[in-house]
């Protein structure tokens, strides 16, 4: 017997703000430091990590809390 897997078209939503960020122990000191950036050295900071590990969402808890703006590389 071959097990298959089903994919169901489900919309999506965007959800990249604060509280639907999931804290866990191995992205919490990232979410600490932009919370925290009016004490970043330089006022900068570098999140480097692999694809999907919510580099992007944490830019767009900070730009909104800093009422920044998200630009992507395609835009500059």
């Amino acid at each position: 017997m071959t097990q298959e897997q089903l994919r169901i078209d489900l919309p999506r939503r965007s959800a990249l703000g604060r509280d639907s960020f999931f804290v866990s122990p191995a992205n919490a000191v990232a979410l600490a430091l932009v919370e925290t950036s009016a004490r970043w050295p330089a006022q900068r900071l570098l999140l480097v990590g692999p694809s999907g590990a919510g580099k992007t969402h944490l830019a767009h808890v900070w730009a909104g809390q800093t009422e920044a703006r998200v630009l992507w590389a395609e835009e500059l």
